[in-house]
């Protein structure tokens, strides 16, 4: 999971079963390039949608739940079409 913080994009990541975050100067676009199962689900908010448990909400307000993170991320209706098919019911 990544999240972007103005010129800087806070990169998630699990290392021997720990979550470990990295500040990189970046953008969500250069991670979306370097990373071939990202996908974009938020303005701010890039996953692998390999780690995507859960999908709750409705049309007004959609959130996606990831293995080993409890918070849940926001979904995007500009982005959930796209999506459709790769995520769980």
């Amino acid at each position: 999971m990544a999240k972007a913080q103005q010129n800087y994009v806070e990169v998630f990541y699990l290392d021997k079963g720990t979550i470990v975050s990295r500040l990189l100067r970046g953008t969500l676009t250069g991670i979306l390039e370097q990373v071939p199962d990202a996908r974009q689900v938020h303005r701010s908010y890039v996953v692998n949608l390999d780690h995507v448990v859960a999908v709750s909400g409705n049309s007004r307000k959609r959130e996606l739940q990831l293995k080993h993170v409890e918070a849940r991320l926001p979904l995007s209706n500009k982005y959930l079409e796209a999506l459709q098919g790769r995520l769980p019911g």
